[in-house]
């Protein structure tokens, strides 16, 4: 079996890594709109951001080698889904 970061195939792999950057972009966006003071949807973000989280939870959940980054971001999805 080919290792590709933790996965049985390139294409989980590949996966796992555009939700990865899909999530730290929308967050890099949120952060970037506070600090210019400019407007957002946060119902939005929230919704996506959920989305991005599940599937990068639902990945790292056959992933067999750290890291596993859903731990970094479960707090703010606990957070969004309990409000």
């Amino acid at each position: 079996m080919s290792v590709y970061s933790g996965f049985g195939t390139r294409a989980q792999e590949e996966g796992y890594l555009k939700s990865l950057f899909n999530i730290v972009y929308l967050m890099q966006i949120k952060i970037l709109k506070i600090f210019k003071n400019e407007q957002f949807d946060d119902r939005k973000f929230c919704k996506y951001y959920v989305k991005l989280f599940k599937k990068l939870y639902e990945l790292d959940k056959i992933k067999y080698m750290p890291p596993k980054f859903n731990e970094a971001f479960k707090d703010l999805a606990v957070f969004i889904v309990q409000r």
